[in-house]
C-alpha cells in the first residue's frame, strides 16, 4: 500500500512550508498512488483561491504496511 503527499510552502515566506497527506488513499500500487499525488498537486496549482498563495515543491508516494484494523476479543475463541 502506498500513501500521497505533497510539500506546499507559501509564496510570500518560502521557508513556510507544510506536508499534506493525501486522505482518500491508501492506493494498492505505486501508479495509482502516482496518479492521485500529481491530481493534488493539479489541485493546488489551479485552484485561484491556493494558486497564488502556495507553491508546490514536492509530490511523493510512500510505502507504508497494511492498515491496522482492531480484532473483536472474541476472535481468539474456539468453536
Amino acid at each position: 500500500m502506498f500513501e500521497a503527499m505533497i510539500l506546499i510552502c507559501l509564496v510570500s515566506v518560502p521557508d513556510e512550508c507544510k506536508a499534506l497527506r493525501d486522505i482518500r488513499g491508501p492506493y494498492e500500487t505505486m501508479p495509482q498512488c502516482n496518479a492521485r499525488a500529481l491530481e493534488m498537486v493539479n489541485s493546488i496549482q489551479q485552484d485561484p483561491r491556493t494558486a497564488n498563495l502556495y507553491t508546490v515543491n514536492g509530490a511523493r508516494c510512500d510505502k507504508i504496511s497494511g492498515i491496522q484494523t482492531k480484532t473483536s476479543n472474541l476472535s481468539n475463541l474456539e468453536v
